[in-house]
């Protein structure tokens, strides 16, 4: 995900590791000829611990020093 810096406004990366999950949505679609776009609704997600005999880790968040783009993605 990018993460714009509040002060000097510099875009970086920023990559946010989950290693256990559960998602959710109200995700809603109209298909057919009488619409022109299908509606898509918000995705929610719940971090769980992951069990290690040395510590319990939800989520893991490591900032990079730029915004990987392009070839990168």
């Amino acid at each position: 995900m990018s993460v714009k810096d509040e002060k000097s406004g510099e875009v970086t990366t920023a990559i946010l590791e989950m290693p256990k999950i559960k998602l959710s949505s109200n995700l809603a679609m109209k298909l057919g000829k009488s619409y022109d776009y299908s509606t898509v609704s918000d995705f929610y997600f719940t971090g769980y611990p992951e069990v290690d005999d040395k510590k319990d880790t939800t989520f893991k968040i490591t900032f990079l020093d730029r915004e990987l783009t392009g070839d990168y993605i």
